[in-house]
């Protein structure tokens, strides 16, 4: 099946586009207690995608970095 989709796009008459789904599940319980974080790092993806400053990029790095030493400890527990 995932050739089938994979074949239907590089035809190059569909568009991809990701959609944003207020509810997500998580396989691994250490990112559940991130899921805002991790929306507003999509956020600053998509600000810098837009603008092209280097400033969401610069937001977005310090924003990730800070949520993996938060998580760290917790995948080692």
């Amino acid at each position: 099946m995932e050739r089938m989709i994979c074949l239907l796009l590089a035809q190059g008459a569909y568009r991809v586009r990701t959609a944003f789904l207020p509810v997500q599940t998580w396989a691994d319980a250490t990112l559940a207690g991130a899921v805002n974080d991790i929306h507003v790092l999509n956020a600053l993806k998509l600000a810098e995608r837009q603008h092209r400053t280097g400033l969401y990029r610069q937001l977005f790095l310090q924003k990730r970095d800070q949520l993996a030493q938060a998580l760290l400890p917790l995948r080692k527990a």
